[in-house]
């Protein structure tokens, strides 16, 4: 009897270990272990492995029934002459329209190379929407008809593009901060959250006097009470025009280069913290949960090591498909790629319906075609059925491509 109860605990204790390694939020995985709950969220079987840098790379790695469609490509004669660096991408409310940032650091270049470019999906073709900014990356329409776009320097602001179908019809919005900008959130009420890309970087928001009108309003930085996550409270910032030393002074909090920013479907903003694969910080998705009387901050998805292997590093990019998946692009360092000897992924987390804080699962969606460029600027389009996709070189005048991907069953 002693001994057919020990068969009995170990049995159990084996079917707690399963039942925990196929549902823990923590997961980073290919298809090996995955539920078959997960796989109907996805849609899809993750891809297991990376492209690998050593072998002929031609296309992108995708899940099977997806297709990847290349609508821009500076290496095609044809499209030589558009801007390259591709960042961000949005499209306009009748998505005919591609709207693109181009991230020129160098401030010579970004006065040849245009910062913001039109694209006419049916026709063809291309047109400069502003010129003249530096590293222009963020880009977010507002609920006005406007666009949004940020500069991605320390001396960086948020421009708007007043007409979208004009050239240069932007204006300079400092009150929103200067510091080095990508994320960008805008809220139906008209207030805006931003995040500065530093290895201090705070999270702030903008609370505009009145609806649409960007000129003035009033600017707070995020300070968790202890640590970087947790119940925090928003700090005025007084003036915006030396938002990052004043945030510091003030004890903001800093996240370790807080990049791209999204509103979930749950009216969570989830941030991009890319940190650096080369100091040993992979990076982690946070979710702020600013509906309370007190902002709430977690961490929702860890970036580091799963079975011995370096997988999901750097966030940058996010998008959610209709299903609350996010969509998470990777930016590794150069000096990461080569050691592993990968490209850059997109990875898939699970929304949390399990009520602890965490993506129920992490799944890569698809592997890059060069070791040479990194994904950049998702956007699904308004039926969740295309997901647009940039490839952005490393280098200026390197290939720049644009994608579309398709078989996605919402």
């Amino acid at each position: 009897k002693g001994y057919l109860m020990k068969i009995l605990k170990f049995l159990l204790v084996m079917f707690i270990f399963s039942f925990y390694v196929s549902f823990s939020p923590y997961t980073v995985t290919g298809e090996e272990g995955i539920s078959k709950s997960h796989i109907n969220n996805l849609g899809f079987k993750p891809v297991s492995e990376s492209n690998r840098c050593n072998q002929p790379l031609s296309h992108l790695k995708l899940p099977e029934g997806f297709k990847a469609e290349v609508i821009i490509d500076t290496s095609n004669p044809a499209q030589s002459h558009f801007a390259t660096q591709a960042d961000m991408n949005v499209l306009d409310p009748s998505e005919r329209y591609l709207f693109q940032t181009h991230e020129i650091f160098n401030s010579t270049l970004a006065m040849t190379i245009p910062s913001v470019t039109r694209f006419d999906i049916q026709t063809g073709k291309y047109d400069v929407v502003a010129t003249g900014l530096v590293a222009a990356d963020g880009l977010k329409a507002t609920p006005w008809g406007t666009l949004l776009v940020g500069e991605e320097h320390s001396n960086g602001s948020v421009w708007e593009i007043l007409d979208p179908y004009a050239v240069d019809k932007k204006v300079r919005r400092s009150a929103l901060g200067v510091f080095a900008h990508e994320g960008i959130v805008i809220m139906k009420n008209g207030t805006v959250y931003l995040a500065d890309e530093d290895k201090t970087g705070a999270i702030y928001k903008f609370v505009p006097d009145k609806y649409s009108d960007l000129s003035k309003g009033r600017l707070y930085a995020l300070k968790v009470k202890s640590g970087d996550t947790g119940v925090g409270e928003w700090i005025l910032i007084t003036d915006p025009n030396n938002a990052r030393a004043e945030a510091v002074s003030k004890g903001a909090t800093g996240y370790y280069r807080p990049e791209d920013m999204e509103l979930g479907p749950d009216n969570l903003i989830y941030i991009a913290v890319t940190g650096n694969a080369d100091d040993k910080i992979y990076g982690r998705i946070m979710r702020l949960d600013d509906n309370k009387a007190m902002p709430v901050i977690q961490v929702f998805a860890n970036g580091g090591y799963h079975e011995g292997k370096l997988e999901f590093t750097m966030p940058d990019n996010l998008a959610f498909d209709k299903k609350g998946n996010l969509y998470i692009t990777e930016d590794p360092s150069d000096s990461f790629i080569r050691t592993t000897n990968r490209t850059d992924d997109i990875w898939v987390a699970l929304p949390d319906k399990d009520g602890d804080g965490m993506s129920d699962g992490l799944y890569r969606f698809l592997s890059i075609d060069t070791c040479e460029g990194e994904p950049s600027g998702v956007f699904f389009d308004k039926s969740g059925g295309k997901l647009y996709l940039n490839i952005v070189p490393n280098k200026p005048h390197g290939r720049s491509a644009t994608y579309v991907i398709t078989g996605f069953h919402n």
